[in-house]
């Protein structure tokens, strides 16, 4: 991959040739040509002539494979794999790190069986964020959406589960997150008038995970507490602020602690409803373990209020 990454170094545009080049380059350290088996019920060939002039070596059977893989079937092959627009930044050598994050979100550490897989709700990988473990109704096991269609391959140094596409995380960090979700707009809007909310939701050398309300859990605040917010931009940061915690916490995790601090050093209160809803500081998760490349986002169906 790195080698097809150099080959496309100060190209403006990914052509068909150069993905179909990259595609082979990457391809190549794999193709280990096999002999055949004989097949038993195929007759002995016949011993070459007695006055032939050429030695055994120096005659062999017509052979039908390629010299090359057709340019457009490596193209074809490459584009259904992942979306176009991701593919092109993915062969931009200046996004080598985005590659490394996908490809590292494929391993996970220590030897994990099939039977060992469908017992868990996540796996932790190598790039900091887990991959959901899923069962149709059929009894298919999923990792996020790609489906696992061989198990077990047991090598010297760990096993190989293999699946059907690419397994992709969220590339965005958690303010960019927030910013894409239609339903936290109202979040959105409030965390990026203070850079001191903002920075620890892109840090790139820490993670935090950020309770998030949706925008109708900011029409539910009581009105006094709400004319107090817009009036006062000090408390209204405060608040924000007070929805981050320090660390990549996963839903389990903040159940397991019971009680989280913030960044303000405050603390929130976790709990479970007679319904098995988490609620922390009385609000419920309403969606939980959104991955992101600088955390983790739990979105909340409420308000949080100190």
């Amino acid at each position: 991959t790195a080698r097809a990454l150099a080959a496309l170094r100060g190209a403006d545009s990914v052509s068909d040739e150069d993905l179909g080049s990259a595609v082979r380059l990457s391809l190549l350290p794999f193709a280990v040509q096999l002999p055949a088996e004989p097949d038993a019920e195929d007759p002995p060939e016949p011993p070459p002539p007695e006055d032939s002039d050429h030695s055994p070596e120096e005659s062999s059977a017509p052979d039908d494979t390629p010299d090359t893989i057709p340019e457009e079937l490596l193209v074809a092959a490459a584009r259904a794999v992942l979306p176009p627009d991701l593919l092109a930044t993915l062969l931009d050598p200046a996004n080598v790190d985005l590659l490394t994050d996908i490809l590292l979100y494929h391993v996970t550490g220590g030897p994990a069986f099939a039977a060992d897989v469908v017992g868990l709700s996540t796996v932790p990988t190598f790039n900091g964020q887990v991959v959901d473990v899923s069962l149709d109704n059929a009894g298919g096991v999923f990792l996020d959406q790609a489906q696992v269609v061989i198990t077990d391959i047991v090598c010297c140094n760990g096993i190989i589960h293999v699946i059907d596409s690419v397994l992709v995380p969220n590339l965005q960090n958690s303010l960019d997150t927030v910013g894409s979700d239609p339903e936290l707009s109202i979040l959105d809007s409030v965390v990026n008038l203070y850079p001191s909310v903002q920075n620890p939701l892109k840090a790139q050398f820490q993670e935090f995970t950020l309770f998030a309300p949706q925008d109708a859990a900011f029409a539910a605040i009581p009105a006094n507490r709400l004319t107090a917010l817009v009036n006062s931009p000090i408390a209204l940061r405060d608040l924000l602020k007070f929805h981050i915690v320090p660390g990549r916490l996963y839903a389990a995790d903040v159940v397991a602690e019971g009680s989280l601090t913030t960044i303000t050093g405050q603390t929130l209160t976790v709990s479970i409803s007679p319904t098995g809803d988490v609620l922390v500081q009385g609000v419920p998760v309403v969606e939980a373990n959104r991955d992101t490349t600088t955390g983790v986002i739990h979105v909340l169906g409420g308000v949080m209020l100190p």
